[in-house]
């Protein structure tokens, strides 16, 4: 998120709404908050960013392909992209349209921003993550075989579910595809993919 610059006509950039949601952990002390964006909210001048925007292709696995893969075998490999939305950056161009009001503190004057990476909410958001797992596996999938068969095959979202039969060798693999492909991937996309 980046302080956003002065106020641009309404066909240059959208406001997306928003709001936070508590967690209460401990008796009336508040511990987590996530925030919400609603962007199919339509606007009093007119459509919601939702309404506009092109969704792109579905590119994921079939979720009954994945669950049936992963009754095949015994042994279950697990992991998830850790805040895989969060470390996509937006083209410069695509971030005016994400832009929020906000504040850290009451104390502080309401400010505008952009956000800069992949947002939740947004009906884009799906086809621009699986996309970037595809790039990723692209242009640097050679140096993880295993990796990429299950990113490319049995990735749903965020998540990788991977079955296997045997032990020894897969779950050495699978190490490395959680520490040094799924997430040092991601990493590297926000340096290099920055125009989807």
């Amino acid at each position: 998120m980046i302080l956003a610059g002065p106020c641009q006509l309404a066909a240059e950039s959208y406001y997306i709404p928003h709001h936070c949601i508590f967690k209460n952990l401990e008796a009336n002390v508040i511990t987590k908050f996530r925030v919400v964006f609603d962007s199919s909210m339509v606007t009093k001048d007119g459509p919601s960013l939702n309404q506009v925007l092109y969704k792109g292709p579905k590119l994921q696995a079939e979720l009954l392909d994945i669950l049936l893969r992963f009754r095949m075998y015994q042994i279950v490999l697990v992991t998830d992209i850790r805040q895989m939305y969060r470390n996509i950056r937006m083209s410069t161009q695509s971030q005016p349209f994400q832009k929020i009001l906000w504040r850290s503190s009451p104390e502080e004057p309401v400010r505008d921003y952009q956000l800069t990476t992949v947002t939740y909410g947004v009906s884009a958001s799906p086809f621009l993550a699986i996309r970037t797992l595809h790039q990723l596996v692209q242009d640097e999938g050679q140096a993880y075989p295993t990796a990429s068969e299950a990113i490319m095959r049995d990735t749903y979202m965020d998540d990788i579910i991977k079955a296997v039969p045997i032990v020894t060798r897969p779950v050495a693999a699978w190490e490395r595809t959680k520490a040094s492909y799924a997430q040092d991937a991601i990493s590297h996309a926000y340096k290099k993919v920055d125009a989807i």
